[in-house]
Order: structure tokens, then C-alpha cells, then sequence
């Protein structure tokens, strides 16, 4: 049997970083080590346990399944090193210091924005740093605490926690309908001006009951912004779909309405990315909790994704799956 010494235990948190940075040479920069000598580590370490834990090449390393338990075990060990100490020290768990958050934008100033005061309320002690783009944002090379990513699934690799999720649906404005008339079916968007985000797909998928459809859709106007594209839709210039925090308000208001009621979007899932699957300061935890609360009161939650369909082909353009 394997004898654990001190010089394994260093060996196994070089391996944790390197996991967590995905890099030889991201983990000997935040660890203060040459990539040699970081290298040589692993590979000491590989060859005492008698496994691979690391796929290598030029591109990106990933987990073997040796290294995945490892990794897990490492984790286990890692965070109760830092629970004693933080509790031998007598670290504060009340949340403070500086906090780093990214988000969607349309995320951002419509869910997290209205959170500000509260937070600073709760949280007196916390310097909270905001950022928010719609480009896709890496926790760990960005410096973040936190990232906030909607996403189907996220890649394994990711510390993440599902926060909440949501289902696009339909929207117009009562101008633009009266004018075009009203879809009463997803074909029907063939005749219809489809607004349509960057990089958006030309296909909206929906669901209804055990059915899947995919339908085609064109427009003559795209854009990168949520917020540019809800602006649009209540100046009546066409249908889009959204998910309904983004529109909430102008339902409200009558400035928009719904369409196509008995069809739903895929399950988007949101998540808050982690750089690292250790515990979680205080100061996260509160952001993320806030969240979670107003997350949860959210109308047209979506409800846990069906499995997956197999898609037979239609005539007419749209595609059903069952």
C-alpha cells in the first residue's frame, strides 16, 4: 500500500491547479513555479501512482478518468486545508473585499442591475465589480469570482451551479400584428419578419406537449444586443423570441403580447461559473443566493429538460421530432 508523504501532497495541489487553469504554465504562474519544474511534478506523480491523469497535447489537456478522481480527491483534501486554516486564523465569514462579476448585458441591466442596492444593503463590506458582456467570458483568465453563462449544458470541465433557467417564447407588438395579421401556428412565421440576433440560428425550435418543431425564419433585420432587439419588437418592426425577463415590463404595459401560446423554446439553463470547485468565499455565496431568490420567482420557469427526440423531416420547411 501507497504511502502518503508531504512531498505528495505538494504534488497533488500542483495537479489541482493545473486542472483548474487547464495550463502547465497558468498553474506555475499562480503558483509561483517555473513550467519545468511543474512538468516534472506531474510527471513524478504519474509515475508513483502507477497511472496517466493527464491527457496532453499541443491544444489542451484533459482528465484522464484516473485523473478525474484524483482531481476529486485533491478537491476533498484542499478544502478542508483551507477550512482549518481559515478557521485556525479566525478569517471573517461575514462577505467582504472585492468581488468580480460578469454577465450577459441583457442579463445584467435587467436582472442584476435591480439587485445592486439590495446587495449593497446585505453585503455593506463587499466592492462589487461588474462587468458585462455578451462575448463568452473565461472565469479563470478573466480573474472573475463569478461568471453568470446561459447555455443547454456546459462542458464538463466547468465548476458551475445551475441558478435557474428559462424558455424563449414568441413576442410582438399589437401594432405590428394588426398590420400582418397573427401567427396561429409555427409555419405560419414563413410570412412573418423574424428579428434575429448575431449568430442566432435561422431555425426556432419549439416544443409543445411531446413534439419538437423546427422552423425556418428570415428577417431583414439582425442584432448583437437583447436590448436593441426588444426596442425593435415594440416599435413594431417584427416577431422575435425571447425569454421573458426580457419583455416582462411590456407585457405588463401592453406594449407587447405573446404569440404562438402553446409552443415553448428549449430549456436554457443559467449557471454562475466558478473558477475553482473549492469552497466558495462568503462573498460569492451571498451574490449568488440573491440570485437564486429573485431567480426563482421568475414567471415561465422552464421545467426540467425531456429527452432527446429523433427528428423526422416535414414537408414545407419545418421539421417535427417526437
Amino acid at each position: 500500500m501507497l504511502t502518503t508523504s508531504l512531498d505528495d501532497l505538494l504534488s497533488m495541489a500542483i495537479f489541482a491547479r493545473v486542472v483548474e487553469r487547464k495550463s502547465f504554465t497558468g498553474a506555475a504562474s499562480v503558483l509561483g513555479l517555473s513550467k519545468s519544474v511543474v512538468s516534472a511534478r506531474l510527471a513524478a506523480l504519474e509515475e508513483r501512482l502507477g497511472v496517466r491523469l493527464l491527457h496532453r497535447s499541443t491544444r489542451r489537456l484533459t482528465l484522464t478518468e484516473d485523473g478525474v478522481r484524483l482531481y476529486e480527491s485533491c478537491e476533498r483534501i484542499l478544502t478542508a486545508t483551507e477550512e482549518a486554516a481559515a478557521a485556525m486564523h479566525g478569517v471573517s465569514r461575514v462577505p467582504e473585499g472585492l468581488l468580480r462579476v460578469s454577465a450577459p448585458v441583457s442579463f445584467g441591466i435587467l436582472k442584476i442591475a435591480p439587485l445592486l442596492g439590495e446587495f449593497a444593503e446585505r453585503c455593506p463590506q463587499v466592492r462589487l465589480d461588474l462587468s458585462l458582456s455578451d462575448s463568452l467570458v473565461d472565469v479563470v483568465s478573466g480573474g472573475f469570482d463569478v461568471v453568470v453563462r446561459f447555455a443547454r449544458q456546459l462542458d464538463e470541465a466547468r465548476v458551475a451551479r445551475k441558478i435557474g433557467s428559462y424558455r424563449r417564447m414568441v413576442y410582438a407588438s399589437p401594432g405590428y400584428l394588426a398590420r400582418q395579421g397573427t401567427p396561429q401556428a409555427p409555419d405560419d412565421l414563413a410570412r412573418h419578419n423574424c428579428i434575429l440576433l448575431s449568430g442566432q440560428s435561422v431555425e426556432w425550435v419549439f416544443e409543445s406537449g411531446s413534439e419538437t418543431l423546427t422552423v425556418p425564419v428570415s428577417g431583414n433585420l439582425v442584432v448583437d444586443n437583447v436590448v436593441v432587439l426588444r426596442q425593435a419588437l415594440v416599435d413594431g418592426l417584427g416577431l422575435a423570441m425571447l425569454p421573458h425577463f426580457v419583455v416582462a415590463a411590456d407585457l405588463a404595459a401592453g406594449r407587447l403580447q405573446r404569440v404562438l401560446e402553446g409552443h415553448v423554446g428549449q430549456e436554457i439553463s443559467i449557471f454562475a461559473v466558478f473558477p475553482h470547485h473549492r469552497h466558495q468565499p462568503a462573498k460569492v455565496r451571498a451574490f449568488v443566493e440573491l440570485l437564486v431568490e429573485r431567480l426563482r420567482s421568475e414567471p415561465g420557469a422552464a421545467a426540467a429538460p425531456g429527452l432527446a427526440r429523433r427528428s423526422e423531416p416535414r414537408p414545407g420547411g419545418a421539421r417535427r421530432s417526437r
